[in-house]
């Protein structure tokens, strides 16, 4: 992660842990949180099939510890690396101290080889420059035990909500007003996801699924109200869809798998 993005991260930890609060009662709240809860309707299906109570998980970017809570709650053993202090902080606070955040980044994880039976980066490549994506992607490798799982999420490039034209426009306005540009977003295509694993670790043990329908985004930008309905009766829907070939490479939220 770039240090503008750990920067921005670090300011924003208590932004996320507001957001974050709000789960527990509403979850179609907003377009983050249902983002989330779509993420986590594919995960606990995901590794309840097949990683045992009591394996080994690293979250990589760990943030106010949110998700490595709720692993903990399920049995397994975590173990959270994040890089922005006041994220580690407020993480600490959350677990009472029982669950071990290190400081430490994607490209150089602080653990030995074959550590880990699963290896969860959400959102985090995304914010990475293209010189440090391999160098990300060799280190969740190493620290990930043969037959291990690497999870994690991306940004589709053809995603129907628009998101990479919004991206540009925000670049292009931050430009000429001589704003701060906004934050670095790598976007990818299931395809050129699924190549680079072939060609960097030989593995074509690559598994993409969707996850959020694009329209919701839209929506919840012109209304949180209207957004929060129809997420509420198309939640199904988006479950249904969910690693479909044809919906992969168009929803909000690309997750990929791959099995070393």
């Amino acid at each position: 992660m770039s240090t503008e993005s750990v920067a921005v991260h670090n300011q924003n930890a208590p932004l996320f842990a507001e957001r974050y609060r709000l789960f527990s009662s509403n979850p179609h709240y907003n377009a983050f949180l249902y983002g989330r809860k779509c993420l986590f309707n594919w995960l606990w299906p995901f590794l309840g099939k097949r990683l045992p109570r009591g394996a080994k998980i690293l979250e990589v970017g760990s943030g106010t510890g949110f998700l490595l809570a709720l692993l903990q709650e399920k049995g397994y053993q975590v173990v959270g690396l994040e890089p922005a202090e006041r994220m580690r902080e407020i993480a600490q606070l959350n677990s009472n101290g029982q669950i071990p955040i290190v400081a430490g980044t994607v490209t150089a994880i602080p653990f030995e080889a074959n550590s880990f039976d699963a290896v969860i980066a959400m959102e985090v490549f995304r914010y990475l420059p293209d010189e440090e994506i391999i160098a990300g992607y060799r280190e969740c490798w190493r620290a990930l035990r043969p037959g291990g799982h690497l999870i994690v999420t991306l940004v589709n490039f053809w995603a129907l909500d628009g998101f990479y034209l919004y991206q540009k426009v925000s670049q292009l306005s931050a430009y000429l007003l001589r704003r701060p540009a906004p934050v670095y977003c790598n976007f990818v295509t299931p395809g050129s996801i699924t190549t680079l694993f072939e060609k960097q670790f030989g593995t074509q043990n690559v598994t993409c699924y969707g996850t959020m329908l694009p329209f919701l985004r839209p929506v919840y930008m012109l209304s949180r109200q209207l957004g929060e309905f129809l997420a509420r009766r198309t939640e199904r829907l988006d479950q249904l869809f969910s690693g479909r070939q044809w919906f992969n490479p168009v929803a909000s939220h690309l997750v990929v798998v791959i099995k070393k």
